[in-house]
């Protein structure tokens, strides 16, 4: 860790171009590749310490969900409503869009005359959960 600090300490200490910046990334990308990890690995001694990153991604995971399940009430996940929240709650009216001009035409991309003059639809964001729910209303049944 220290050799590496060092490293990187005297990589931006001196003055560079441009050029050498470039040759000395792609020398570490090639010799990553050509020479592959350290032959020197020395085996974790005990089962803490080789399970130390489940452990806490798990600790983490466990706090997360807390935290949002604390603020989030179970019945609001029963109900049958719109979940309308994030960043626009616009994604309703596009899966609507998705599902009945759509599906039945065999597109996955399209015009909606839902605002304005319109939009194309799934310019910005991507087709692939529309697909999913649409599965998903299928299976579902609704």
């Amino acid at each position: 860790m220290r050799k590496c600090l060092k490293g990187v300490w005297n990589f931006f200490r001196k003055k560079r171009t441009l050029k050498s910046i470039l040759n000395s990334i792609w020398e570490h990308i090639y010799n990553f590749f050509t020479e592959g990890t350290p032959k020197e690995v020395r085996e974790p001694k005990n089962w803490l310490e080789r399970n130390q990153y489940v452990i806490w991604d798990s600790i983490m995971l466990i706090l997360v969900y807390a935290f949002l399940f604390s603020g989030l009430k179970m019945e609001w996940f029963l109900r049958n409503i719109i979940p309308i929240g994030g960043d626009v709650p616009y994604h309703y009216a596009n899966y609507i869009d998705f599902k009945e001009i759509l599906v039945p035409h065999f597109q996955i991309s399209g015009w909606s005359d839902a605002s304005f003059a319109g939009f194309q639809l799934f310019q910005s964001y991507s087709v692939f959960p529309f697909i999913l729910i649409y599965l998903l209303n299928i299976f579902m049944g609704s």
